[in-house]
């Protein structure tokens, strides 16, 4: 057959196209070491796509021999034996790495389903989903989510060679197939356009929004023949060619603007390759093949695929961004891109028994593989809780505030919990439970995160307690928090608000709890940066005033009838996050020299207003207290995120399971003291 005598062009490539892959890779790499660096590094995953797509097209074409069927099995087979060995080596080592020293944490939430979807190119669609913002923090922590453009690429093959095998007949059937690509084009093109002011998140990933670039590539090589660059446009090539070279630069050096930098690196693209297609001898041509771009170029996909998980574990760990672990994050990288280009790219890749094997046993047995490593990497996470090297995910019921499922001294004791939508909440209450002493009431927990973060203390009081407990999801959105900053005009948050406290209002009868716990003092950190910005001064303000006034306010009606309502005085924060500096890996990381602890004098300093202010603010509601965990939390000279080795805090700010058990004797001692006041 004609496409048997073609077998060996196959392993040809073209240099300067290599060269091209080599731009692509470092621009990537570089915006991801530093964006800074280069602005719009990000775009060489565009650069990506039409190339992917003008060289996929190419390859396919030289099948133009073969049945419908048999074309489909070989570009399947090519395309797996190209794809899948690297990328399941890099994906079972980094769920090996991530299991050892990656926490479980809101900020390693989504990694271990994006890893599983990776198998099988849909981490994309996770990410979308999701509506993950690749420049959150949330990405940044993620050592999978640069598969999402694999993953585009795969759910491309999926169409691409039932729309390419006709073309290859020519005639009629060859302008349907080229129309095809182009309505593809335009309909990708314009679903991008339109995504990107409704959300940009989405359109980021999705791959709807994304096979215009892949097709732009597949019909460059369609329409491109020989005559059309050849004789007397030379020169007018080698000049469209040098300023494609100049729009593509622009657009990896300017900051990433939408649709619109996206759209310039893809013309550029499309530019480099049209106009020195069979110009190899040109100086650019030249240039881009030079032996340095092209070796980088040959190991562009394992220097894309090993590049991000080594920043984000060095990341996790001794933290990135000082030259050192930058340095050290390039070296990596290129070791274990060469290890993998050598020892399992190239020799699968150009296997002659896999070549020759029937084009559908190589199929099946490529996707026997995807699901078998899918599992492995599965088994590896579930390791997580006996050899992690991370202290949060060995002693997870110490670092997270887990329900409360039953009691230690009485065994028929058991939770049940139910989750309602409107407002989001869940309810719980005690089954076969021996304590009675609040028997009939409800303690209601609402305010942000850290109300949410009171859930082992809600459960286990319904527990001890018989009451029954409710605990409002209000995260992101504060209330009573007392700050103007913080409380400024929020609508969907001033709404939630409205609707929690209706919810209570229509339920709580005379004697039930209301605890409002919220972030009521500026954080002096975060999970993510090294980065401390100044303290925020908070002032005793007119603005403070009416901000106490309107909160009172909102809650008499709930006082009049007898409601019970505890503050939360607001705790110790912290400069640096507990789960990430308490292993012995992570003692270098810059995020962490800011310490886990501080003096009791500077913890009380920096609640001191807003303390003024819950006192202000119960005095004006019956029955009204504060409970106050600080003086558990801290001792008379110092507050710790971690305390003989267990952790008070999980964060900088928010409380830890083990604080959960820790202060639930206080709070109902606090509640029994309180009553006879009522």
């Amino acid at each position: 057959m004609k496409w048997a005598r073609r077998e060996q062009a196959e392993v040809e490539h073209v240099a300067h196209i290599d060269g091209l892959r080599a731009v692509a890779v470092l621009a990537v790499m570089a915006y991801h070491l530093d964006p800074s660096m280069l602005p719009g590094g990000l775009r060489g995953v565009d650069v990506f796509f039409v190339i992917s797509g003008y060289v996929v097209a190419a390859a396919a074409a030289r099948r133009d021999g073969m049945t419908f069927a048999a074309f489909i099995g070989d570009f399947y087979r090519r395309r797996l034996l190209r794809i899948a060995p690297a990328l399941l080596a890099c994906l079972l080592v980094t769920a090996v790495a991530s299991m050892l020293f990656v926490p479980l944490a809101w900020l390693s939430d989504a990694n271990d389903e994006t890893g599983l979807l990776a198998f099988f190119g849909l981490s994309n669609l996770l990410l979308a989903w999701r509506g993950e913002d690749y420049f959150a923090p949330t990405a940044e922590f993620n050592p999978y989510v640069h598969t999402w453009s694999l993953g585009v690429e795969e759910q491309f093959y999926l169409v691409f060679p039932l729309i390419f095998h006709g073309g290859l007949r020519g005639g009629r059937l060859r302008w349907l197939s080229i129309g095809a690509f182009c309505l593809m084009l335009v309909a990708s093109l314009a679903d991008a356009g339109l995504r990107a002011h409704v959300d940009a998140n989405v359109a980021f990933y999705l791959t709807s929004a994304r096979l215009w670039e892949i097709a732009a590539g597949v019909l460059l090589h369609q329409l491109a023949t020989k005559e059309a660059w050849c004789g007397r446009t030379n020169r007018l090539a080698g000049i469209a060619a040098w300023t494609s070279l100049c729009v593509l630069a622009v657009a990896l050096s300017l900051p990433a603007g939408g649709i619109a930098a996206i759209l310039a690196a893809v013309v550029a693209t499309t530019g480099l390759l049209a106009f020195l297609h069979r110009r190899g001898e040109s100086l650019l041509a030249r240039l881009l093949a030079m032996p340095p771009l092209v070796a980088v170029g040959q190991r562009s996909y394992s220097l894309y695929l090993w590049h991000w998980p080594v920043f984000v574990l060095l990341r996790w760990t001794t933290g990135f961004g000082t030259p050192a672990t930058l340095l050290a994050g390039l070296v990596l990288t290129f070791v274990l891109a060469e290890l993998s280009w050598r020892f399992v790219e190239q020799p699968v890749r150009h296997s002659i028994r896999w070549r020759r094997a029937p084009a559908w046993s190589v199929v099946m047995f490529g996707v026997a593989s995807l699901c078998g490593a899918a599992a492995l990497a599965y088994g590896i996470r579930s390791l997580g809780p006996t050899m992690s090297l991370s202290t949060v995910t060995r002693h997870r019921a110490d670092w997270h505030v887990l329900e409360t499922q039953g009691l230690a001294d009485d065994a028929a004791c058991r939770l049940a919990a139910r989750t309602l939508a409107r407002p989001a909440r869940r309810e719980y209450a005690g089954l076969h439970c021996h304590g009675r002493s609040h028997a009939g009431q409800t303690l209601f927990v609402f305010g942000d995160s850290h109300a949410i973060a009171y859930s082992g203390l809600a459960t286990g009081f319904a527990l001890q307690t018989g009451a029954e407990a409710v605990v409002y999801a209000n995260p992101g959105c504060s209330f009573g928090a007392l700050r103007p900053a913080a409380a400024a005009a929020d609508a969907e948050c001033n709404a939630q608000g409205r609707e929690v406290l209706a919810d209570i209002g229509a339920r709580a009868q005379a004697g039930d709890i209301l605890l409002l716990s919220s972030l009521r003092v500026p954080r002096l950190g975060d999970q993510a940066s090294a980065h401390v910005g100044p303290a925020i001064e908070e002032i005793d303000d007119a603005e403070r005033r009416t901000a106490e006034a309107t909160l009172a306010a909102e809650l008499a009606p709930l006082a009049m009838r007898g409601i019970r309502i505890v503050f939360d005085a607001p705790k110790p924060v912290f400069r640096a996050p507990a789960f990430r500096c308490s292993d012995a890996f992570n003692v270098v990381n810059p995020l962490c020299r800011n310490g886990l602890e501080l003096t009791r004098t500077d913890a009380e300093a920096h609640r001191a207003v807003a303390l003024g202010s819950l006192r202000r603010v119960a005095s004006h509601l019956s029955g009204a207290s504060l409970f106050d965990a600080l003086p558990m939390l801290c001792d008379a000279a110092r507050c710790e995120a971690v305390r003989d080795g267990k952790p008070l805090f999980f964060d900088g700010d928010h409380l830890s399971g083990h604080a959960n058990r820790l202060l639930l004797p206080a709070f109902i001692a606090h509640l029994d003291r309180t009553a006879s006041l009522h």
